[in-house]
């Protein structure tokens, strides 16, 4: 994102839903929200992000792919949502098309995962760079 007006936010950052009314703490967001782009440890709450991404976990995949899901969808500026398997690779991609609906992207060894939320497009291999899951097509 270097030289974008985004930035990547993880760790303790909390995700506000207003429509929900309840906090989530995503792995990682990015919002280009100006006001948030010098986000320090007192402000530590975004409401606005255009991207999200969770790592699938076997403890987390259910609420990630339920409870998460329809709430990330109510966000009025979210483009995408990226959930990222743990154990294989692959990386499911809930992209916003318009006000009509939702895409479902699948990206799979040998692919490469675009973001264009953040016009980001990298080989799903560099997602799992050093992560032990081998991701040769």
């Amino acid at each position: 994102l270097r030289g974008t007006p985004c930035r990547a936010l993880m760790e303790g950052v909390k995700l506000y839903l207003k429509k929900e009314r309840s906090y989530f703490y995503p792995d990682v967001m990015v919002t280009c929200e100006p006001r948030l782009l010098e986000l320090d440890a007192q402000v530590q709450v975004v409401d606005s992000p255009v991207l999200i991404v969770e790592v699938l976990s076997p403890s987390t995949e259910g609420i990630d792919r339920r409870e998460k899901l329809r709430a990330y969808r109510t966000l009025p500026g979210l483009k995408e949502y990226a959930m990222v398997s743990q154990d294989e690779c692959r990386v499911e991609l809930h992209r916003r098309r318009g006000d009509i609906g939702w895409d479902i992207i699948t990206f799979e060894p040998g692919d490469t995962v675009e973001l264009a939320s953040v016009e980001l497009a990298l080989p799903i291999a560099d997602v799992y760079f050093e992560s032990g899951v081998a991701c040769s097509a």
